[in-house]
C-alpha cells in the first residue's frame, strides 16, 4: 500500500501544491492494482474521487498544513500498513514508514539569509534530516538533484529527477471572446506585461518593477502596464513601494489571487510573461505561458534553462538593464514574440502530468522490490 500526503491541497491551491494534486489525480487512475492512503486535510478534493476503487482517504481536522504533518501525520503512519510514504512538501518529524521525499528546492540551505529562522529550522527538520533516511529522493530538475547531492550529501543512487507537467487542456489558447471576458471582468488593460508566482525576494519582483520603469520612458510604448497576478504575501509591499518610487504606480497592476479558473485567459491576454527569479527549482509557470501561446523573458540560472530551453529569451536575473532592454525589445517587435511563441508551443509538449505521475509509480515500485530484495514485509 502506497501512502501520498495531499494535506497541501485545500482551498486556493499554488505552486508546489498543485504539483501534489496533479500528482494524485494521474497516480491513482494509472495504478488500478496497488492500494493506496491518501492523507487530506479538512476534506477529501472533488477531484480524487472516483479515480480508484482501492483508495482509503484519510482526513485531517486542521486547517495548518504544517500541523496536519508534523502532528497528525505521524499517528496516522503509526501502524498504517504501508510499503511506501511519499511525503510530497516535507517530512513528519516521525516517519516509521519507508520514505520517498519530495525535495521541491534547497534555497533555504544554500541562501539562509534570505529567510527568517522558523524557516530555516523547518527546513532542517522537515526536508534536510530526513533526506539521509529516504529510500528515494525526487527533485523536479537536475539543478535540484545537484544541489541534495552536494548539499545534503546523500547517494546520487538515491536521487531522481522527475520534471512537472502541465495540463494543455486547461493551459491553451482561447478564443477571443473569452480573453476579453476576462479582461473586462478584472480591468485589465489591452497591453501588458505580466508575472504569476508571489513576492517573496527570489521572484525579483522588485527588479522588475525597476526594469519596467525604463520601459514606461519610452514614448511609443506608452499604453503597456505591468500586471502582479498572486496573492499579496510575504515581502508584497516592497513591490508596492518600488512601483511608487519611481512613480509608475497608475501603470502597474496588482490582481491578487487569481482564480484557477480564469488563469489561462489572464496568460492568453499578456503580451509577455515575466519570470527573471534569482533561484527557482523548477518554474512551473513558465510552462503555462507557453502552452497558452505567451512569449516569455526568464532567467539563466537554476533550474529556468531547463524548463525553457531554447523557447524563451534568458537574462541575468541580476541585471536591470538586460531585463529593460530585452523587454523594450519585445514590445517593439511582434514578429519576435510570435516567434517565441511558436517556440513555447513546441517546447511544452514534452512535459507531461500523465508522464511525471509514470515516473513516481517506477520510483514507488522500486522502493516495494527493494524491500522484498532486504527480506521486508509489504
Amino acid at each position: 500500500m502506497i501512502g501520498i500526503d495531499a494535506t497541501g491541497v485545500y482551498g486556493d491551491t499554488f505552486g508546489i501544491h498543485n504539483y501534489v494534486g496533479r500528482l494524485v489525480e494521474r497516480v491513482l487512475p494509472a495504478a488500478q492494482d496497488q492500494r493506496f492512503t491518501i492523507y487530506c486535510r479538512r476534506s477529501v478534493p472533488g477531484s480524487f474521487r472516483d479515480l480508484h476503487p482501492g483508495v482509503d482517504f484519510r482526513v485531517a481536522p486542521f486547517r495548518k498544513r504544517k500541523i496536519c504533518e508534523q502532528v497528525w501525520l505521524p499517528f496516522q503512519l503509526w501502524d498504517s500498513g504501508l510499503s511506501v510514504f511519499h511525503a510530497t512538501y516535507g517530512c513528519p518529524v516521525y516517519c516509521p514508514v519507508p520514505l520517498v521525499l519530495t525535495v521541491h528546492d534547497l534555497f533555504v540551505k544554500r541562501y539562509p539569509e534570505r529567510y527568517p529562522a522558523w524557516w530555516r529550522a523547518y527546513a532542517q527538520v522537515a526536508i534536510e534530516r530526513p533526506a539521509s533516511q529516504a529510500a528515494a529522493i525526487v527533485t523536479p530538475s537536475d539543478a535540484t538533484r545537484r544541489d541534495v547531492i552536494e548539499l545534503l550529501e546523500v547517494s546520487p543512487e538515491k536521487v531522481t529527477t522527475i520534471p512537472l507537467g502541465v495540463d494543455q487542456e486547461r493551459f491553451r489558447p482561447l478564443p477571443q471572446e473569452d480573453i476579453d471576458e476576462v479582461r473586462e471582468r478584472y480591468g485589465l488593460p489591452d497591453r501588458f506585461f505580466l508575472h504569476v508566482g508571489g513576492f517573496s525576494p527570489v521572484k525579483n519582483t522588485v527588479r522588475i518593477v525597476e526594469a519596467f520603469a525604463q520601459v514606461c520612458r519610452e514614448k511609443e510604448l506608452s499604453d503597456v502596464c505591468l500586471v502582479f497576478a498572486g496573492k499579496k504575501s510575504w515581502r508584497h509591499s516592497e513591490t508596492v513601494e518600488a512601483a511608487q518610487r519611481h512613480g509608475i504606480e497608475d501603470r502597474v497592476i496588482f490582481t491578487g489571487y487569481f482564480p484557477d479558473e480564469d488563469l489561462a485567459a489572464l496568460y492568453c491576454a499578456a503580451e509577455l510573461f515575466i519570470y527573471p527569479s534569482i533561484i527557482e527549482g523548477f518554474g512551473l509557470p513558465i510552462l503555462e505561458a507557453f502552452a497558452c501561446d505567451t512569449p516569455v523573458v526568464t532567467s539563466n540560472c537554476t533550474a529556468l534553462p531547463e524548463v525553457a530551453g531554447d523557447a524563451a529569451v534568458q537574462i541575468d536575473p541580476e541585471s536591470t538593464e538586460m531585463l529593460a532592454e530585452n523587454l523594450i525589445r519585445l514590445a517593439r517587435q511582434p514578429d519576435e514574440r510570435t516567434a517565441l511563441a511558436a517556440r513555447g508551443r513546441e517546447r511544452v509538449q514534452d512535459f507531461t502530468w500523465e508522464r511525471m505521475a509514470k515516473k513516481h509509480l517506477e520510483v514507488y515500485q522500486s522502493v516495494s522490490s527493494l524491500l522484498v530484495w532486504k527480506g521486508g514485509t509489504l
